[in-house]
């Protein structure tokens, strides 16, 4: 009985070590495969499927999927960033650069406009130069002809009693008479004057008519016109050359009407006025010479045929004996020339 005993006893410990090393061997697998289990505060793990991205493209030909691994995600990141870095300090770049140009051209368009202001200004500067030649050229003859006056004892005397209508009408026609424009009265007179730009005294050679922007001006008498050009303080200039040694000037015109070499008839329209050259408002500046010398156009304008005398009582610098002798000559002669001619027609 014992006997039995011992050997049942050795067959279940016989069996039993190999029952639990299977179950060992199960409870090890079952281990493998259940999750482990990790401490609470542990950083969770990402598994490689989770650590990918896939980006799925709609093309005409279907879908397009394309995952991205960390390297390849981290290139397209860093390329993204590159290209929007770029494109903002690119735009940044060009409007930097678009301002620059502006202020650039804004500092041109200044530029040119203050070279445009000093070719003015120097203009100007030449006109006063050129006006401050002209005034001493003036004051020079003006000497030369306070040099030339005569005493009236030395004149041959003039006997205006004898002077015939046909002189009286060929004295007129050919001196400078009456006044160049509508008379509206006098600004300037001839003489020493303070002039009204350059603020000194000086020899004013001829004298100033009321005269508005565009008014006509026409010739004193008869004659040829020697020039027409801007002159300094004139401004726009006419020059007549008239008869016995007269010449009349007319400044600080608008326009011309009539060419250097026409011939002019007393009356005829020759310029307009205006207000250029050296002046400080419109008018028109008007002077009468005599061998170069400037008269006081006063008495000229004056001058007409019912008080014929009024000229040579006023202006006793020229020899008017002589002058009217001459044109009495001429007149005879014009006299005598006409008669075969009238003769031959009464025949």
């Amino acid at each position: 009985m014992k006997k039995n005993f011992e050997l049942l006893e050795a067959h279940y410990k016989s069996r039993i070590p190999p029952k639990l090393e299977r179950q060992n061997v199960k409870n090890r697998q079952l281990k493998l495969q259940m999750p482990k289990i990790r401490h609470p505060k542990a950083l969770p793990t990402r598994s490689k499927e989770a650590a990918s991205t896939v980006i799925t493209v709609s093309t005409p030909f279907g879908l397009k999927s394309f995952t991205l691994g960390r390297i390849k995600k981290r290139v397209l990141v860093s390329f993204t960033a590159f290209t929007v870095l770029f494109l903002v300090f690119g735009s940044a770049g060009l409007f930097f650069s678009l301002s620059n140009n502006f202020m650039l051209v804004g500092l041109l368009d200044k530029t040119k406009q203050r070279y445009q202001d000093i070719i003015a200004e120097n203009r100007g500067l030449k006109s006063i130069v050129d006006a401050e030649k002209a005034l001493k050229e003036k004051e020079a003859n003006a000497e030369n002809l306070i040099s030339l006056r005569s005493d009236s004892a030395s004149i041959q005397k003039l006997e205006l009693s004898s002077v015939g209508v046909e002189q009286k009408t060929m004295l007129l026609k050919n001196i400078p008479n009456g006044s160049p424009v509508p008379f509206g009265g006098v600004t300037s007179d001839f003489g020493s004057r303070n002039h009204p730009v350059l603020g000194r005294s000086i020899f004013h050679e001829g004298i100033d008519l009321k005269a508005g922007v565009g008014t006509k001006v026409y010739s004193a008498a008869d004659g040829i016109i020697e020039e027409t050009k801007y002159n300094g303080g004139y401004g726009n200039m006419l020059v007549v050359t008239h008869a016995y040694g007269f010449k009349s000037v007319y400044g600080h015109l608008s326009r011309f009407v009539t060419r250097p070499g026409e011939f002019v008839k007393k009356g005829q329209l020759v310029a307009y006025s205006g207000n250029t050259g050296m002046t400080a408002g419109p008018h028109l500046h008007y002077e009468v010479r005599f061998m170069g010398a400037p008269m006081n156009p006063a008495p000229f304008i004056k001058w007409n045929y019912t008080n014929f005398a009024y000229l040579f009582e006023r202006e006793n610098k020229i020899r008017w004996a002589s002058l009217v002798e001459a044109t009495k000559w001429q007149t005879q002669a014009e006299r005598l020339s006409s008669l075969p001619a009238q003769k031959s027609s009464a025949n």
